[in-house]
């Protein structure tokens, strides 16, 4: 690692220029995938993590509403947790994501990617014996704080690193192929809890063994070292350097536009139909909760393979920022079903149709949020960047985790009609993204930054030909001449 930083400080302009764009960048989809068989492979592997990650947040988010769960958990004589322990738990999980996400960029910068794995990994073992043995509300709410943790480390550290392995083509394919396993993985788990009520309704301690493998890792050395070298004189410059460089100058904005799709997948009601869907349907009377969540599950999976396939070809803009105000039409829709009688077939049906969309929606928009949290920082600050922006979200996502189920089932007991306040805050959101989020589709970091530090129109970034793409092109027919002569 110190080798690497050392060689990237003395890297020199030959007199044709720092390499910052490769004629491999300029193949077309299908022509990197036949290429980079191996690179695609391995990433593929690495994004399987995620599997663990979906699993883990549905089990024990969907579980709250496992008989055996209540009876070992709720007050004497009722049938559904207080709102309160549902709040607390929501919290804290929410919060451990956002301390796992702060402290593990310092171990990734430190230690490398692979260590940073390790320690993954024991945080969610750790948390998964804390799950199995718990007996009482507080002993689960230290287990959520764990499983929090390794999560949020997870999601702060995977898409980053596909991001670095991944050819410019296919980055995005590749990180959303996290969230397609993280999908699969929610979908597990509501499988799992739908057979345990099935076969033993107070059964919640059943364990399941699984297993994970070791991850190569890769570089792209020339082009990552050139655009590093550029990178930190242009810091230098700007005097953007030191521990707080991510907030500094043009990192600022890079660092809101990073966190900004999974801040606004908060915002447009995410803990409604997905955190807290088996409790939303269960207090909407739905006679089995278990089943609208599997449903929910197969809809994510779709806009999963949806959004993976199409994110390289139409862009992340348009799949982020149109699917969310569709959330936010959704949620307005049960906001509005919520001043009937929801319990009646036809709302009822009605009710989990607009779950549906705005799962579906929803799924795609926050599944591009990492390809921004990877893409948009620079690539010396790519990690703390990720890690913060990240962890932004994660604190709105604790304010959201405890409100929620009280607007749901607390004092003001406002159940469907919660859909209204998602609406309103949404609609900000969506705004303020249209406004933030550029095009970076097929950009390399090199690009990127040159378009950052000329401050192109945020909107505008998918039409600008960079001085990277002609300097590449010039570079490339200079050597078709050689080659000739």
């Amino acid at each position: 690692m110190q080798q690497a930083k050392a060689h990237t400080e003395t890297v020199e302009d030959t007199g044709e220029g720092l390499l910052m764009r490769s004629k491999l960048d300029d193949l077309s989809v299908w022509q990197s995938v036949r290429r980079f068989k191996r690179v695609g492979c391995i990433a593929m592997l690495a994004a399987f993590s995620a599997s663990l990650d979906g699993y883990q947040i549905n089990l024990n988010g969907g579980i709250v509403s496992n008989a055996g769960f209540i009876r070992q958990f709720s007050t004497s004589g009722t049938t559904i947790i207080a709102g309160k322990y549902i709040s607390a738990w929501g919290g804290i999980q929410s919060a451990g994501q956002t301390i796992g996400q702060v402290l593990l960029q310092y171990a990734t910068e430190r230690l490398g990617r692979k260590a940073a794995m390790m320690i993954i990994w024991v945080v969610l073992t750790a948390s998964v014996f804390a799950e199995s043995f718990a007996t009482h509300w507080q002993h689960w709410l230290v287990a959520k704080l764990f499983s929090g943790m390794g999560v949020g480390m997870l999601q702060s550290t995977m898409p980053l690193y596909l991001s670095e392995i991944s050819p410019t083509q296919l980055r995005g394919f590749f990180i959303n192929a996290y969230s397609f396993w993280f999908v699969l993985g929610q979908l597990f788990a509501s499988v799992a809890l739908n057979r345990l009520k099935a076969n033993d309704p107070l059964d919640f301690r059943t364990p399941i063994y699984t297993q994970s493998g070791r991850i190569i890792q890769l570089t792209r050395v020339e082009i990552m070292t050139s655009t590093l070298a550029v990178e930190r004189q242009q810091a230098e410059q700007n005097s953007e350097l030191g521990p707080w460089a991510v907030f500094k100058g043009r990192n600022l904005i890079r660092f809101i536009i990073s966190g900004w799709p999974k801040i606004t997948q908060q915002f447009v009601g995410l803990a409604v139909f997905n955190t807290y869907a088996t409790y939303f349907f269960q207090y909407a009377g739905n006679k089995d909760p278990f089943l609208v969540t599997l449903i929910l599950s197969s809809v994510q999976l779709i806009s999963m393979i949806a959004t993976a396939t199409l994110t390289d070809s139409i862009g992340r803009r348009p799949l982020t920022v149109y699917p969310y105000a569709v959330t936010v039409v959704s949620v307005l829709c049960l906001g509005i079903i919520g001043c009937f009688d929801y319990t009646a077939k036809a709302t009822s049906s009605l009710l989990i149709f607009f779950a549906c969309l705005a799962t579906f929606s929803t799924t795609g928009a926050s599944a591009i949020g990492y390809a921004y949290a990877a893409e948009i920082p620079q690539q010396r600050l790519r990690a703390q960047t990720a890690g913060w922006s990240l962890a932004v979200s994660n604190c709105i996502a604790i304010i959201f985790s405890f409100c929620t189920p009280l607007m749901i089932n607390g004092s003001v007991k406002w159940g469907v009609k919660t859909g209204f306040f998602f609406a309103g805050t949404g609609t900000v959101a969506v705004a303020i993204a249209w406004f933030i989020l550029p095009e970076v589709a097929r950009r390399t970091p090199a690009e990127i930054d040159e378009m950052f530090e000329k401050k192109i129109n945020l909107r505008k970034f998918d039409k600008y030909v960079t001085e990277v793409q002609v300097h590449a092109h010039e570079l490339q027919d200079r050597k078709k001449v050689v080659d000739e002569v």
